[in-house]
């Protein structure tokens, strides 16, 4: 038998659930039947990791502290506390091992490159930073344009440049390379497939409306709550679980206490079994300021359920199929999401419809349609 082709497939971290470890795993427990598979996480692996892993994929570690790939949260709330001795030690820290350590790291995941024939999957900003200049590495660009040209605008500029930059809608390559004209050789797209398979399940749960992510900034889980506020104080019967984990759960719960909530929501952690989750709700509340391609939205649409989302970017407009998969709300008002759900909800027929094509248009994102496509470029 000819040996396997081996890929090493970079991660910031394995320790928590996160949407773009999620997706990773997800494509690699798909693809370890064709290649010889390695993870690598930039943060030290703990006992308890959260994903289901095909037991034929290695797991390996740069061991850098897991403190360093929360900067974000953590520098908030050093800032919040006053912690300032804290926050200057987190950022000598992060100094130490993206700065003075970067020459090291390149030259670990080189050597195991080399060693292979091997091609390497960066997933994130700071895989980007840490990649080898040598070798045959692709770049797995999970969020939109606004965030590739902003946010991580200058760390991308102080990465190497990549083989391929795979994005995860023509949406996003496009308006990349109209900016970035000198990536159009390099630039393609793969949409990120639905981890199981499509069902078509039209059955009615009373309104039951499901919040999926962190509670974090990104997914703006307080907009969630001030809807469900605004739709209890006009009287509309329905009922909002959501799951999900984060630096805001605190605020969250703050939030949920004050205004009374306890009657029309629910605050859980993340579910293994969010899928059943989904299946027993009547649609998907999204609320995310930014997205790449939202995997929880497909998720919802493959189990027969529309989604109202906010309108994150340019991305939607591949998502977006109207009047058959979701709907798109503007901004940031309760009110205009409360017009929107009211106006889903209360169509019985309408419902139905939606979600039969939401099961229909789901089918565009199975596994045996996208899977195909990462064998291709790999190769």
């Amino acid at each position: 038998m000819d040996k396997m082709k081996k890929i090493y497939w970079w991660i910031q971290q394995i320790n928590r659930i996160g949407g773009t470890e999620m997706v990773s795993l997800d494509l690699a427990n798909s693809l370890v039947d064709h290649y010889d598979i390695t993870f690598i996480s930039t943060v030290k692996i703990r006992e308890d990791i959260p994903y289901k892993i095909d037991p034929r994929i290695k797991l390996i570690s740069l061991g850098i502290p897991p403190r360093c790939e929360q900067i974000d949260y953590l520098s908030k709330k050093y800032l919040k506390h006053f912690r300032i001795f804290s926050l200057l030690f987190l950022l000598l820290q992060i100094m130490y091992h993206y700065v003075i350590r970067r020459g090291y790291y390149r030259k670990k995941v080189y050597k195991l490159l080399e060693k292979d024939n091997a091609t390497l999957i960066c997933s994130s900003i700071d895989t980007y930073l840490l990649a080898p200049k040598k070798g045959r590495v692709f770049f797995h660009y999970h969020f939109d344009s606004d965030s590739f040209f902003n946010r991580d605008g200058w760390a991308v500029k102080r990465s190497r440049r990549p083989d391929k930059f795979i994005f995860l809608s023509n949406a996003t390559k496009n308006e990349i390379v109209e900016k970035q004209p000198d990536l159009k050789d390099i630039a393609t797209y793969i949409y990120n497939p639905i981890r199981f398979e499509s069902v078509l399940n039209t059955d009615y749960f009373d309104n039951t409306i499901v919040f999926v992510g962190r509670y974090a900034e990104q997914k703006n889980p307080l907009l969630t709550l001030a809807i469900a506020k605004e739709l209890k104080e006009r009287n509309f019967k329905f009922k909002l679980k959501m799951f999900g984990n984060g630096p805001l759960l605190d605020e969250v719960m703050k939030y949920y206490e004050d205004n009374n909530l306890q009657d029309v929501v629910e605050i859980n952690g993340f579910s293994e079994h969010v899928n059943e989750e989904i299946l027993h709700s009547d649609m998907l509340l999204v609320t995310s300021r930014y997205e790449g391609f939202s995997l929880v939205m497909s998720e919802a649409n493959a189990l027969s359920r529309p989604w109202v989302s906010s309108n994150y970017g340019n991305t939607l407009k591949e998502r977006l199929v109207k009047d058959r998969n979701g709907v798109v709300v503007e901004g940031e008002n309760p009110k205009d999401y409360a017009d929107a759900i009211m106006e889903l909800l209360s169509d019985k027929d309408k419902l139905k419809k939606m979600k039969e094509y939401s099961y229909e248009e789901s089918k565009k994102l199975s596994k045996e349609v996208i899977v195909p496509e990462w064998i291709k470029i790999l190769g």
